[in-house]
């Protein structure tokens, strides 16, 4: 690629003399210079970033004689040439390829690890799934593609599933991904807190996985399971593969230093301020069409970078002045501003988010002790009431308002969220959501023993549609009668605390289509995760639904 240069000329004398009679027989010398515009086409390689000047002089000398004055005219040309300092501008799209630049990212929020198995949010699984590979992706419509498997099969009786590596699978360092190394990060991903694998771990045999050679490993089932593919396909809390060495590391504690096979390699992290990937030269994508996470996946850009910017306006601000390129769930009261803008691309989530409020199901107001549990249960009456209190309390549409405007969300009363592809939702229930009744509320709380106790809200103050359900769940709690706290913190904090059994008693969230739209993925209905009650018809239902291999039934 060519582009054209500009060389300034600098007139170093611009001046001409004019020869005057002294007196008969003397010489006098004219001297003019004349300056010359130097204009090249220059190829943008050649450019660096100094200053260069060339100065090249011809002399022309001419005699004139007249009568007995003797002129000299000397004709100097001077032509300076200077190359300035050039960042040379990307090339039109002709249809071809365009590789290199910069990707600058303003996340959803802090990021706390890019360990994807230590933690299962998304702001955090954004970097990683462009760091680690996986063995299947989701496909746009939720059906699982290969990635790193090239062939697998499936025993006739539904226990058994041999996976087969492609070619050419090297980790950053330029070893390669065997067999042992997908099989291990499996068996760190089994025994976390994440949907489907809490679930398959009802399922899985003792040992889950098998190696059978270098690029052969199998998945071992104690009775067939339908999800397996599903399960491990999803945008995030899936199992990323790592080496060995690495995913031997237990799934609570994050690995000691990152190392993937994906298209991007990690570069630099500042916590709380920003995380750098640059492309892995030596990464070979698959050559079949792109689908979502499955398919070709080709790294065209030099390098990520996601910024941490907590306030939302300087976010916005900076997409709109071309700061950053993108920014990850911006709040959803800027659409307005943001839409009409001919130089923004603003992508809906379609049907949209529906937004959470969790209760701490370990300990008093919204859970109960062991010895309070009715058997089977981990809620006792009491625990119940109060959360009953709260759901016919709170003003559903009102909570959905304060993140935008009405296309952006959807009021859905289904358990397994509404408009799905695999065909889940359901309106059972529906008789129970959005009644508003906060006297109803009140009572409840007066029944079930409420004294004022504070109740603590979590609500990160920087992840933008996430902040104001909080902000405005703390004040329709207020109006049924409950005494409210709301420390507070970021994303990075507020993900250390909610996953455990202290120093909480609600937190705000929001889940979207995609996400929670079966009865595995649904955090809602998944039981054993860390912050929703255990409730034994549920599971019972959810476990038949999974054992199940027919997808009809």
């Amino acid at each position: 690629m060519k582009m054209k240069r500009l060389s300034i000329v600098m007139a170093l004398a611009a001046l001409v003399s004019v020869a005057l009679v002294a007196c008969a027989g003397e010489t006098n010398i004219v001297e003019r210079i004349t300056t010359v515009e130097v204009v090249k086409e220059v190829p943008v390689e050649v450019i660096k970033e100094v200053e260069v000047e060339r100065i090249v002089t011809v002399e022309v000398e001419k005699i004139v004689e007249i009568e007995r004055e003797v002129v000299v005219e000397r004709e100097k040309l001077v032509e300076v040439e200077k190359v300035l300092v050039a960042t040379p501008t990307a090339p039109a799209i002709t249809g071809g390829p365009v590789f290199g630049g910069t990707l600058r990212i303003a996340s959803q929020g802090s990021i706390s690890t890019l360990d994807p198995v230590f933690t299962q949010f998304a702001t955090n699984n954004a970097v990683a799934q462009n760091m680690f590979d996986r063995l299947f992706g989701w496909g746009k419509d939720f059906q699982p593609l290969p990635q790193m498997v090239d062939n697998w099969d499936v025993s006739p009786d539904g226990k058994t599933y041999t996976f087969n590596l492609r070619e050419d699978l090297l980790f950053w360092d330029l070893t390669p991904v065997t067999a042992e190394d997908v099989a291990v990060s499996f068996e760190r991903w089994l025994p976390s807190t994440f949907p489907y694998a809490t679930m398959m771990a009802n399922f899985a045999a003792d040992p889950w996985t098998t190696v059978v050679d270098d690029d052969t490993f199998r998945l071992n089932m104690a009775e067939p399971f339908g999800a397996v593919l599903d399960g491990i396909a999803p945008a995030h809390k899936v199992p990323m593969v790592m080496p060995a060495r690495l995913s031997r590391t237990p799934f609570t504690e994050a690995v000691p230093e990152w190392m993937g096979s994906g298209p991007y390699k990690f570069a630099e992290w500042n916590p709380g301020d920003r995380v750098i990937l640059e492309r892995f030269e030596e990464y070979v994508s698959r050559t079949d069409k792109a689908n979502w996470l499955g398919g070709e996946q080709i790294a065209y850009l030099d390098r990520l970078m996601w910024l941490e910017i907590p306030d939302q306006e300087t976010k916005v601000t900076g997409l709109e002045t071309g700061e950053w390129d993108i920014a990850q769930g911006a709040g959803l009261d800027f659409f307005s501003r943001l839409d009409p803008n001919p130089d923004i691309s603003v992508r809906k989530k379609s049907p949209g988010n529906r937004n959470n409020i969790m209760l701490n199901p370990w300990k008093f107001p919204f859970g109960s002790d062991e010895s309070e549990a009715e058997e089977g249960f981990i809620m006792s009456e009491r625990a119940v009431k109060m959360r009953q209190a709260v759901m016919y309390g709170v003003d559903i549409e009102k909570v959905m308002f304060t993140l935008g405007p009405r296309d952006l969300w959807i009021l859905c009363s289904g358990y397994y969220y509404c408009g799905t592809p695999k065909g889940d939702d359901t309106d059972v229930g529906d008789q129970y959501y959005n009644i508003n009744d906060k006297d109803m509320a009140r009572r409840m709380l007066a029944e079930a023993g409420y004294n004022g106790e504070t109740i603590l809200v979590m609500t990160p103050n920087d992840y933008a549609t996430i902040t104001p359900i909080g902000q405005f769940m703390k004040q329709e709690m207020e109006d049924m009668g409950f005494v409210v706290e709301q420390p507070n913190r970021d994303w990075a904090t507020v993900v250390t605390i909610f996953t455990t059994k202290e120093g909480w008693d609600a937190n705000a969230s929001w889940s979207g289509w995609g996400v929670t739209s079966d009865p595995i993925n649904d955090e809602q209905a998944a039981g054993q995760t860390a912050f929703w009650p255990t409730i034994p018809k549920v599971q019972e239902l959810r476990l038949a639904w999974a054992k199940e291999v027919d997808p009809a039934k």
